[in-house]
């Protein structure tokens, strides 16, 4: 998997959610392509909504679902495999 999106992923499981202002400070310009490879290659549950800031603006909030977060964190945690790749360690 793209080291951007393991720097996405990972910032989903410890935080449960992100949007582009977040991963704009990560280096990903393109959140929505990288949402799309999780979900294609490594086939996360990623799910978003559409919000409005305080000026009424729209932007995408991605998150995962509790239920896969608690898997991806404990598989994490454990060193072990995800989807037959191995699994992304916390960013520091």
């Amino acid at each position: 998997m793209k080291n951007q999106c393991q720097l996405v992923l990972n910032h989903l499981i410890d935080h449960g959610y992100i949007t582009d202002l977040v991963a704009r400070n990560y280096g990903v310009r393109r959140l929505a392509s990288r949402i799309h490879d999780l979900k294609t290659i490594g086939g996360v549950g990623v799910q978003v909504q559409t919000r409005r800031d305080d000026q009424g603006n729209r932007y995408a909030y991605y998150f995962l679902s509790e239920d896969a977060r608690a898997v991806e964190r404990e598989i994490r945690d454990e060193g072990g495999t995800w989807n037959g790749r191995p699994a992304m360690k916390a960013a520091a």
